[in-house]
């Protein structure tokens, strides 16, 4: 079974006049940062296309996993006055990389489990250092895997900076056990066994 939401992008797109926009090979251009800024409130514009854009973009975060960093990143400057022509263009590369990933969803396999079988929990989580430019926070991107198949995903800042990269490394392990055993109890909760020990990498 794959779960994708090409209608919903193909609706995005033609919303925000992007439908027949060249197609971007990444959702952000690699290596470049976000800063905010501030506007003055008299060049404010009445209505607002980058928040419109992200906020549309947020229900994306259910069958896309690839563009959870990004949209992270780009949700940090909603606030009227902290963006500006380049904050819209970032949000417009997103737009454009999903038209060339339009049909790109999550896929679900059974992977030949017999019943009563344990659930197999698997984890891979890493980290960045003090990339985020406005607060000097590190971010953490993590995905779960149940039997296989990608049930659990995101991309967040951890809530305080960081003394160097280790210690980044070790806030994003510390976030992952949490998410770990939180699914890991919901399953227990509602009758199946899951495998242990439970691997994170």
């Amino acid at each position: 079974m794959t779960i994708t939401q090409t209608n919903y992008i193909r609706e995005m797109l033609t919303r925000y006049g992007l439908g027949t926009a060249h197609e971007a090979p990444t959702p952000m251009v690699p290596g470049h940062h976000l800063e905010k800024v501030k506007v003055p409130e008299e060049d404010w514009p009445e209505e607002d296309p980058y928040s419109n854009i992200t906020g549309s973009l947020q229900h994306m975060r259910l069958t896309r996993p690839d563009i959870c960093a990004a949209l992270s990143t780009v949700c940090q400057f909603n606030q009227k006055g902290q963006h500006d022509d380049t904050h819209t263009a970032a949000v417009k590369r997103m737009l454009r990389y999903l038209r060339g990933t339009m049909d790109t969803g999550l896929e679900f396999k059974t992977k030949g489990r017999k019943p009563g079988d344990p659930w197999d929990l698997q984890m891979f989580v890493d980290s960045d250092y003090a990339n985020d430019r406005v607060g000097r926070r590190s971010k953490t991107g993590w995905l779960i895997f149940l039997n296989g198949n990608l049930v659990s995903f995101g991309s967040r800042l951890q809530t305080s900076v960081a003394r160097s990269s280790t210690e980044a490394e070790y806030m994003a392990l510390s976030m992952a056990a949490k998410e770990l055993l939180w699914v890991r109890n919901i399953l227990t909760s509602v009758g199946f066994k899951v495998k242990v020990p439970m691997k994170i990498l």
